[in-house]
């Protein structure tokens, strides 16, 4: 009898069991090269876990396991009825529907990958959209920024349909700093009709910080009661108690955490905060010290929610030190500035810089389910940087 026929005949597993017995199924050949840490993150289960499923199997742990799986794959192939080669998509589903559903990626335990793209200051996209096409093809999604920075922009909302209609993917970024809950709801129900249904909600940053700091900033609710406000709109009532006319939207829900901040505590206590209201994935802030983030992310494991970590691509010497002056949330350790001051040549050319950040993510890749680039400008580096990585 194969390791699958045997799991199939168990009767008394946890729930956490079973969650890792149905991620053996459905990725077997990636299971048999993955380390207990990888399996841990990718199932959202602890790794006794693991050890308990193998003991009510009779065998002497996770090494002994992978053997069996490895040696049951092809006869386990062969004895299932149907494989659907589209999963999760159907044959007849078009481009649109497609995309809409990405998040089920997270759930299949793919690594998934997003990209950020700031709108222009004006109204022509062609040139965004053409570097966006050439340079973001193999990624998940595109994360378009909400006046990042509180610098006035181009629409958030206006650039993902733009984007969508030319083949990718879009999420949408909204921040709580310029709009009252009156029109962030209407953004919502805007975005949902125009079939954007990936959403990242954010507080924003203060307008003193941008180009216009003489305006007023209205943060009507912040990004823990924007959450909450999404998820009244996909039950059909917005925050008034009114009913929604029709089928109510449905979003994707994501927020962002720092896990390199001074205070851990606060973050996590924010990530559950955030959890509770209905986030189903987070997207860091940039991370330059891996061994931070793999801390926070033993703790913060028990929210079961998968984390992309944020890649910035640092140009220069000078600019991180700017953000270890004005981000935070970010601290580039000194070392990793002395390489990008090394061979000035080296770092200008962007050589550097894709080193470091594949390294960082190569590092961080076993604790999380992702990676979101903040490339600031140098998208065409970004495949150069996946390739790097290995992704």
């Amino acid at each position: 009898m194969n390791i699958f026929s045997r799991l199939d005949n168990l009767t008394d597993l946890t729930t956490n069991e079973q969650t890792l017995v149905d991620y053996m199924k459905n990725n077997p050949e990636r299971f048999i090269n993955m380390s207990a840490d990888e399996i841990s993150a990718a199932c959202f289960i602890s790794i006794p876990t693991i050890y308990r499923l193998c003991k009510k199997l009779e065998l002497n742990g996770l090494a002994q396991l992978k053997v069996m799986v490895s040696t049951s794959i092809r006869d386990y192939l062969k004895e299932k009825k149907t494989i659907d080669y589209n999963y999760p998509f159907s044959q007849n589903e078009t481009q649109y529907q497609i995309t809409m559903k990405m998040k089920e990626l997270f759930d299949r335990g793919e690594f998934v990958v997003s990209a950020e793209v700031g709108p222009p200051k004006g109204i022509h996209v062609d040139e965004l959209v053409e570097e966006a096409k050439t340079y973001l093809k193999d990624v998940h999604a595109v994360n378009v920024t909400d006046n990042q920075s509180s610098v006035m922009r181009l629409g958030s909302l206006a650039m993902c349909k733009v984007l969508k209609d030319a083949g990718m993917n879009p999420i949408f970024q909204l921040a709580c700093r310029d709009r009252n809950r009156i029109a962030l709801e209407s953004d919502l129900l805007s975005a949902a009709m125009l079939g954007i249904d990936n959403i990242l909600c954010l507080t924003g940053d203060h307008t003193k910080m941008g180009d216009h700091p003489q305006a007023k900033p209205v943060f009507d609710l912040d990004s823990v009661s924007l959450l909450h406000t999404v998820k009244l709109l996909e039950s059909g009532v917005d925050l008034g108690g009114n009913e929604l006319v029709g089928e109510p939207p449905k979003f994707s829900k994501g927020a962002v955490v720092s896990p390199c901040s001074d205070s851990v505590d606060a973050q996590l206590a924010k990530m559950e905060r955030k959890v509770a209201a209905g986030a189903e994935y987070f997207q860091t802030q940039a991370v330059f010290e891996p061994e931070k983030f793999i801390k926070f992310m033993e703790q913060a494991k028990q929210f079961g929610k998968p984390v992309q970590v944020g890649i910035i691509i640092p140009k220069s010497a000078g600019m991180a030190k700017f953000m270890n002056n004005n981000v935070a949330g970010i601290h580039v350790p000194d070392e990793m500035i002395e390489e990008l001051k090394a061979d000035k040549e080296k770092t200008k050319a962007g050589i550097t810089g894709v080193e470091i950040a594949a390294r960082i993510i190569k590092e961080c890749k076993p604790y999380c389910q992702g990676v979101h680039i903040m490339a600031l400008g140098w998208e065409s580096k970004i495949p150069d940087l996946l390739k790097l990585a290995e992704i």
